[in-house]
């Protein structure tokens, strides 16, 4: 929460003493300053200066989210947790394998077999590992400095899966699509293509697996905590390496690091690359009391105004606006009523393909609306 969002009680005011033995015992008993900032009225900072000022231990961030009351359960492995982990990997289960029967990340194993100082097991590599390692090594080493502590598992993790190298050699709808998929919510970095998409989407990054013929299994991220101590909400990730599909979606401008810099190249025009950005990274909203409906999509500067020379081409009289979002240099349009309505009516045709959930809540859009807008004519 911001600080100016704080119900300030003491301002210009001395804190009385009992209120600050309060935050003292508080802060011991591992609340978090925020927490105690927030219900007493006061700021994050004086909460710290207190404790300091009384003579004790402020804790870092990191220790914040290990040792506070409210990060506790699922954080900590128990003791006998930690004796099963070490004779599991002892009889050759994996890191990965650990973190999620554990319900942690692979750095708490990792952490856990280090502070009882078990032997790391390490397997030899093959001559075909280290022959396909050196290959793709040397394609990576052209635009990045490769760590071969990172490299090596990657590589592990891709030898010997195939993949249809053409699958963007020719564009079609199906392939525009996938192409606005990754523009919204993919990531490229060296030749490495990753899409991870929300748990309640596993069925659309099965159908991109199937899209480009991968053999590469698709990898479940559990609901758990971050090492930042967010929430992290389930997910379902699918990561390959191809030197073809790369530099094929550099062609189109997908490439690495592409928030806030983002621009679709020779496919600016294509509705079937815009739906996919529109389900990646646009919203559509039906406020179903009234079946007011809403469209918006959010990107780079870019990204948003050839968005809008799309939809001026499809209805030049279409009123939207352009937003700017604080703290990001992304850029949000937005339009309502019949603006969304043709725009919806272009984008989602009958057996187009498209993030179900989307296609089904934009149908329903365009139903509610075209009975509301046209019930005189009824």
């Amino acid at each position: 929460m911001a600080l100016d969002r704080i119900h300030r009680k003491f301002i210009n005011e001395k804190i009385p003493s009992h209120i600050e033995k309060e935050i003292v015992r508080r802060y011991t008993d591992g609340e978090v300053s925020s927490t105690i900032a927030i219900d007493i009225g006061i700021s994050y900072g004086t909460v710290t200066r207190i404790v300091k000022r009384t003579g004790g231990y402020v804790r870092s961030q990191f220790e914040n989210y290990r040792t506070c009351v409210k990060w506790k359960k699922g954080w900590k492995l128990s003791p006998e947790q930690k004796e099963e982990i070490i004779l599991l990997y002892s009889q050759g289960m994996k890191y990965r394998e650990l973190a999620e029967r554990f319900n942690v990340s692979d750095s708490a194993i990792w952490g856990a077999l280090k502070r009882r100082k078990v032997k790391t097991i390490r397997r030899e590599l093959t001559e075909e590992e280290i022959s396909y390692a050196e290959n793709k090594a040397d394609s990576l080493r052209v635009t990045h400095v490769i760590n071969p502590r990172v490299f090596l598992p990657l590589m592990r993790r891709h030898l010997g899966k195939s993949v249809n190298e053409n699958a963007f050699a020719i564009i079609n709808q199906e392939e525009a699509y996938w192409l606005g998929i990754l523009m919204s919510d993919g990531n490229v970095f060296g030749n490495t293509i990753t899409l991870q998409l929300s748990g309640e989407d596993t069925e659309h990054v099965i159908r991109f697996k199937d899209f480009i013929k991968s053999s590469h299994a698709v990898s479940t991220i559990p609901e758990g905590i971050t090492s930042q101590g967010c929430k992290r909400k389930k997910a379902f990730h699918f990561q390959f390496v191809s030197n073809q599909i790369t530099s094929d979606l550099k062609y189109f401008g997908i490439v690495p690091a592409k928030s806030v810099t983002a621009k679709v190249i020779h496919i600016e025009k294509h509705p079937d690359f815009w739906r996919g950005m529109i389900d990646g990274d646009g919203c559509i909203n039906l406020r179903k009391r009234d079946n007011a409906i809403k469209l918006s999509l959010v990107g780079s500067a870019t990204i948003v105004n050839q968005f809008s020379d799309f939809i001026r081409e499809i209805y030049p009289e279409i009123k939207y606006k352009i937003h700017d979002i604080k703290n990001n240099r992304a850029k949000m349009i937005s339009m309502n009523g019949k603006n969304t309505y043709i725009i919806l009516k272009v984008l989602y045709k009958e057996n187009c393909i498209s993030l179900p959930r989307k296609f089904n809540l934009a149908i329903e859009a365009m139903n509610r609306f075209h009975k509301s807008y046209y019930k005189s004519d009824v």
